[in-house]
């Protein structure tokens, strides 16, 4: 099991992302009667959501990652409250804490016991969650095209296009706004089908 090594800074995940809405020309691949600015106003708010959830999903860590933080959390704070037991601080440096706790009004064993009560909570929330973690299904193999899909049904209903032919376009289009979709005829059906269940 990896874990950090004592005193790095943990890492900071997070749930916020940059709205990224924009669209490259499309004017050379949209059929005629279709507005490129309409289109592409349209277009911009559907791939600003697309990128955003895939940013998420890409940052976000996998069920093994968050196991481990969980473990390493947990070691940390049994290691805090070990070392806040009444015989694991040196005698002299246990007087100093608690003439330091009495000048600015605490009682240092009074502290350490709410402390330590506390941390135990905490270790126990802790272990229930990574023990629920560890026991989630995973799902192995490569990860779900499934909002890439969505897009592509998406875009292909509203270019308004016999079905074969609003596929092709709809691939050309997301292709040129960084969407990567091969050009082969059965992934294209086979990804639009699954974009519209």
């Amino acid at each position: 099991m990896a874990t950090k090594k004592a005193g790095a800074p943990p890492k900071h995940y997070s749930v916020a992302y940059w709205v990224d809405e924009t669209v490259p020309d499309l004017s050379d691949l949209l059929p005629e009667g279709v507005d490129p600015v309409e289109f592409s106003a349209w277009l911009g708010r559907k791939l600003g959501d697309f990128r955003g959830a895939r940013a998420i999903r890409e940052a976000s860590p996998t069920r093994v990652e968050e196991v481990d933080v969980l473990h390493t959390l947990r070691s940390n704070v049994r290691s805090v409250y070990a070392g806040l037991h009444f015989l694991a601080i040196p005698p002299i440096a246990k007087a100093h804490l608690q003439d330091l706790a009495l000048k600015v009004g605490l009682n240092w064993l009074e502290l350490t016991e709410r402390a330590t009560a506390d941390l135990l909570h905490i270790e126990a929330l802790i272990t229930s969650v990574e023990r629920d973690l560890r026991a989630l299904p995973s799902r192995p193999g490569r990860k779900t095209a499934r909002a890439r899909d969505v897009l592509l049904a998406q875009v292909a209903d509203r270019l308004q296009l016999p079905t074969k032919k609003a596929r092709a376009d709809a691939v050309k289009i997301l292709n040129r706004c960084g969407i990567s979709i091969s050009d082969n005829i059965n992934t294209e059906k086979s990804a639009a089908r699954r974009g519209k269940k």
